[in-house]
Parts: structure tokens; sequence; C-alpha cells
């Protein structure tokens, strides 16, 4: 993992933020799901420039994202 001036795991409305590669991009899973579903949510999701970006687009998407949509 790549260091950041923001280093380490972020926990924001039932989400996880982290850095999770070398261009300093932060990728959102969600916490407490099946790993299945987590899988499938991160394989089709984008990461995010910033860290306010990324708090941002849960805060836009939370309500939105069930976890059975992707069992």
């Amino acid at each position: 993992m790549e260091k950041t001036k923001f280093d380490g795991l972020y926990e924001y409305m039932g989400f996880v933020i982290y850095n999770g590669g070398s261009k300093h991009e932060w990728d959102v899973e969600p916490i407490h799901w099946n790993i299945k579903a987590v899988e499938r949510f991160k394989s089709q999701s984008d990461s995010h420039q910033t860290l306010a970006k990324a708090k941002k687009w849960i805060k836009e998407n939370a309500d939105l994202i069930k976890e059975r949509d992707y069992l």
C-alpha cells in the first residue's frame, strides 16, 4: 500500500474507505456484508480520487446500496 498523508482505514456510515493502490485512490467497501457480496460490490465499484470524494459518494449512495443486490 502506498504511503499517503492519510494512511489507514476509515469507517464511515457502514463502509470502510482505504487507500488500496499506488495511484493514491480511495476504495470503498461495505462492512458486515457476506464476503461474496463484498467481492461483487468491489468488482463493480470505482475508486475515488480523494478521501472527501469517497465520503461524498457514500453519503449519496449508502441508502441505495443493499447487500441482497450483490448476493
